[in-house]
């Protein structure tokens, strides 16, 4: 019971860390007046996806 709560707390103050980082990035966004857009983003981040998927396997 005690590890789940654990689990609990430390899943929560991620998630906050997480909302806190995407709203400073927001907020830099605005004032920078630089955006991407969120096609763009996604298309780099298939790419990458990508490469790592097909890549020859090392070793």
């Amino acid at each position: 019971m005690e590890q789940a709560i654990r689990d609990s707390i430390a899943y929560r103050q991620a998630e906050q860390a997480f909302i806190a980082r995407g709203l400073k990035s927001r907020d830099q966004a605005r004032q920078s007046g630089r955006y991407s857009e969120a096609s763009a983003v996604l298309d780099r981040l298939q790419g990458v996806l990508d490469e790592v998927k097909f890549a020859e396997p090392s070793g």
